[in-house]
């Protein structure tokens, strides 16, 4: 079988595996940690994944050494593209206001709102909490001791100058 044939479908069927235990973990259990879950169950599969490809390339062609050669490496570098581009798509469904406010358009059957109505149905203090916990969970933000204030962490130092580093390159604002 063709290397990229047998990475690809290698990585099709776990993938298609990752997003069935991603449905059956959110709708079960809806976890309060959602970004936490994803990544955890992320760095599940790339073990996995190894593990499959070692073992069906050897049933494939049995002269195949249990070691990670080309076809393993391709199929970890599919992994990585698909599963990223689900979590883009994830994202885009989770948190994009554009989709936020043409599901309020279409609750309402096309009727127009004015800006205030808009406002008002998009809960953006809710909005900004989920965020903050997201951050703090994953570690980026931490409670400020003295009072109800939040600070960044090391790693949440590290992320904010990447990042400003990034929108510089690209001449993209400060927004989210």
């Amino acid at each position: 079988m063709d290397l990229a044939v047998s990475s690809l479908t290698i990585v099709l069927i776990l993938f298609s595996f990752y997003i069935l235990a991603h449905l059956v973990i959110f709708r079960s259990f809806l976890p309060k940690q959602r970004w936490v879950v994803l990544k955890r169950m992320y760095l599940f599969f790339i073990p996995l994944v190894v593990a499959a490809a070692i073992s069906v390339f050897q049933f494939i062609d049995s002269n195949i050494a249990p070691t990670v050669d080309g076809r393993i490496l391709c199929s970890l570098v599919l992994l990585w593209l698909f599963l990223n581009g689900y979590l883009m798509f994830y994202a885009f469904i989770d948190r994009s206001l554009s989709i936020r406010t043409n599901f309020e358009f279409e609750k309402i059957q096309n009727q127009p709102m004015t800006l205030k109505e808009i406002m008002d149905r998009y809960d953006t203090k809710a909005s900004y909490l989920r965020r903050l916990e997201i951050l703090k969970a994953s570690g980026y933000l931490k409670n400020d001791q003295s009072g109800p204030g939040f600070h960044l962490t090391s790693k949440g130092v590290f992320m904010a100058s990447s990042v400003r580093w990034l929108k510089k390159l690209y001449r993209l604002g400060p927004g989210g």
